[in-house]
């Protein structure tokens, strides 16, 4: 039995490889972490990587967010642990998922915690069973189910593990699917330890042979599995394992510069002159924030870019003597693209204060560059936009890229709102008027329907993107950039019926506003309704709120600059904590006003409510969780739009 959890220390120990968090944990570190989490009933998600799963967070948003915001961050592959060593941010030892599944079995067992068991196939979950009750004969077994299920049945799943009692639940389905699930449905199951344990169902159950320790020590797990698959594994490892290394290499060359996290954001000689640009001159007073705000922006992009990428998140970590400071975290594409929107709208002397001496072509190129490994239409979309506003000359090569992506997922039976407004407004962008904008113009328009606002995902009503309990929910970003897009449709070729969608939209927003003027997270999108207001966003309020209304009014639309102002000042004059959520020392803004509820329980629980009946509160849930809490992170995007929003002038690319 391990150590009692009051031997456990109050943080995790945090290395950074490669932007990837990671927990520098023993084993037995992590088991008291998890008993602890049960005792204490404070639920406890864990996140494993290696190397493969390192390499695809750097294009795949999802799955970044997913391992990012996981509570504990291990080592699953000997490599990582290597990599960790050569690169100055050393950890103890590996932690492999599967033998983290195993130790946590036994403790079950000694401590008497209720383990249930989800995912793999009927068989394989059988046989899995039959050798845990082998093994671990005192265990005692909440419940099992396999793996095949609808992505719309995962309530009922959640809801039936909540029922078992269970205080671990350990998950052998694929990703994205377990993703979705944990991140979707991982407070309703009421689980206090969560672990996704990949293909370890299949190792116990004896339908996978596992490498032998020599083998494992070694760091060729991998290669041991591409010898039993080699068809189907060979190509995916020597391309992910290949550029791990060059990944490793890189950040090995470069280790004489200071750490990203290390560097102080660049001092301007002076403050940066915002009086002659329109958007900020038209809104009046309402702008007083303004000039300030636009010199934070560029003063906090250098300390979250390196190497040609900007970072996933700054993360903030307090001191000891009470003060915060912000960690980089992660990679990612999605905002670099969005900061080089942001910063194309600057003079060049002020570009290269932004990037530590690059300019926007420069950093567009670096995305360019990147494409080839682009899965993601969002992704692929706003790198496109860039080219285009940039004047790229490259710009070919990534409308490319995009129509490739766009064809792909037109055949989807869902994709996403917003990645479908990003790649309808990169189009605009680059000038195309041909079949691929009629099809973007056409996929944003039907996605809208008779409703009064957009959903979060285009086509059918359930599928793989969103639990069925959601299917009527659109968040705040599922109303911007269609709003944006369309009007910008309209700006360029004279689109009434789309200018006709974006008014619906910004109406519908409008209207909902708070009155402290707080632009609201969650939408019934068949009546325009609140399901849920809170987290409040920065970015929301400073940026993507007004990029999209002033874009309508370029378009020709209704001017709502009273709307605007209103939500600036809420930045300033908020009624739900006197904590601001600008910090001028960092050169950031935090994130959101929230939520103390556990893994967003209450967007679940009304959402699930609204779905029976529309306009259903649940009340109790605000004096439950009031919104008092500040999350303390800056992602690069928000700093991007904010500069794109108020500086962006039509006709300028």
């Amino acid at each position: 039995m391990i150590p009692l959890p009051g031997q456990v220390r109050p943080e995790p120990r945090r290395r950074y490889l490669l932007g990837t968090p990671l927990d520098a944990l023993t084993m037995d570190e992590v088991l008291a972490r998890c008993v602890a989490a049960i005792d204490q009933e404070q639920p406890l998600a864990i996140g494993v990587v290696n190397a493969a799963k390192i390499v695809n967070m750097r294009t795949d948003p999802a799955l970044a967010s997913s391992v990012i915001e996981s509570d504990l961050v291990l080592a699953d592959g000997q490599s990582v642990v290597w990599a960790s060593r050569v690169l100055g941010q050393p950890l103890p030892e590996r932690v492999a998922g599967i033998d983290l599944f195993t130790r946590l079995l036994a403790e079950g067992e000694e401590r008497g915690f209720r383990a249930y068991f989800l995912g793999a196939k009927p068989e394989v979950l059988h046989a899995m069973l039959a050798e845990i009750q082998r093994r671990f004969p005192r265990l005692a077994v909440a419940g099992a189910r396999d793996g095949y299920f609808a992505i719309e049945d995962s309530g009922e799943v959640a809801a039936e593990i909540a029922e078992s009692g269970a205080d671990m639940l350990f998950l052998g389905i694929s990703s994205p699917k377990k993703e979705i699930f944990i991140r979707e449905f991982g407070a309703l199951t009421r689980a206090k330890v969560i672990h996704g344990v990949g293909g370890s169902f299949d190792v116990l159950a004896g339908w996978t042979r596992r490498a032998p320790e020599s083998w494992q020590r070694l760091g060729l797990e991998w290669l041991y599995r591409t010898l039993q698959e080699p068809v189907r594994l060979a190509p995916r490892y020597l391309k992910t394992n290949g550029k791990f290394i060059l990944m490793v290499a890189g950040e090995l060359f470069h280790r004489n510069r200071p750490p990203i996290h290390e560097r102080a954001p660049v001092l301007l000689t002076e403050e940066y002159d915002v009086t002659p640009h329109r958007r900020i001159a038209q809104l009046g007073s309402g702008a007083d924030l303004l000039p300030g705000m636009v010199n934070l922006a560029i003063r906090g992009l250098p300390p979250g870019y390196a190497d040609g990428e900007f970072v996933f998140t700054r993360r903030g970590a307090r001191q000891p003597d009470g003060t915060w400071t912000a960690v980089p975290e992660g990679r990612s594409v999605r905002y670099t693209a969005i900061v080089a929107l942001g910063v194309a709208t600057l003079p060049e002397d002020r570009q290269r204060e932004a990037l530590n001496g690059e300019n926007a072509l420069d950093l567009v190129g670096h995305l360019i560059d990147g494409l080839p490994q682009v899965r993601g239409l969002g992704d692929a979309a706003l790198s496109c936009w860039a080219a285009a506003e940039t004047g790229h000359p490259r710009l070919n090569v990534a409308l490319e890229a995009l129509t490739k992506l766009d064809e792909e997922h037109s055949a989807a039976p869902q994709v996403y709102t917003v990645e479908a407004s990003w790649a309808l407004a990169a189009y605009v962008a680059a000038g195309v008027r041909d079949h691929r904008l009629a099809r973007a113009r056409e996929r944003l328009l039907a996605g809208l329907s008779a409703d009064r606002l957009y959903r979060h995902v285009l086509g059918e009503g359930s599928g793989p993107l969103v639990p069925w309990y959601r299917a009527h929910v659109g968040c705040f970003a599922d109303q911007v950039y269609p709003l944006q897009a369309l009007a910008r449709l309209h700006a360029a070729v004279g689109d009434p019926e789309a200018l006709a969608a974006a008014e619906r939209v910004a109406s519908g927003i409008c209207t909902a506003q708070g009155e402290q003027g707080q632009w609201w997270w969650h939408y019934d999108a068949r009546t325009g309704s609140v399901v849920e207001g809170y987290p409040v966003y920065s970015v929301h309020q400073l940026a993507m709120a007004p990029m999209a209304l002033l874009d309508l009014a370029d378009a020709g639309g209704t001017p709502y600059l009273a709307e605007i102002s209103k939500g600036l000042a809420w930045m300033t004059e908020r009624p739900e904590s006197s904590e601001s959520l600008i910090d001028e020392e960092l050169a950031l803004t935090w994130r959101k006003a929230a939520r103390a509820d556990p893994k967003k329980i209450v967007r679940g629980l009304r959402a699930v409510a609204t779905r029976a009946s529309s306009g259903a509160r649940l009340g109790t849930l605000d004096r439950l969780y009031p919104p008092v809490t500040i999350d303390r992170e800056c992602r690069p995007y928000e700093l991007g739009w904010l500069l794109y929003a108020w500086l962006f002038e039509p006709g300028k690319s």
